[in-house]
């Protein structure tokens, strides 16, 4: 994660301050950061989580669509940010 941290400093910072100024308006906002997106066929609910990833997982456009429902109609997440990450693989 340093390594990728280092090279897309930018990025990050880009993000960072796009978050700081929606915190700041009157919007009714949540915040999806979604990560590796595939186009595969669904594979069953992302997690979601308020708390940083250990070990973000690709997702389906299909997942994702389906999570970002769930979210927006959830209203405890609204005014927050969420991490999605694909399905935990079964064992």
């Amino acid at each position: 994660m340093a390594i990728l941290r280092l090279v897309l400093k930018d990025a990050y910072a880009d993000v960072s301050a796009m978050e700081h100024e929606l915190r700041e308006t009157s919007l009714d906002w949540t915040i999806a950061r979604l990560n590796r997106l595939t186009d595969k066929p669904a594979q069953g609910p992302l997690q979601v989580s308020t708390a940083l990833l250990d070990r973000p997982r690709p997702m389906t456009r299909a997942d994702t669509a389906a999570a970002l429902l769930d979210i927006v109609a959830d209203p405890g997440l609204a005014g927050r940010a969420v991490n999605l990450s694909g399905p935990v693989p079964k064992r």
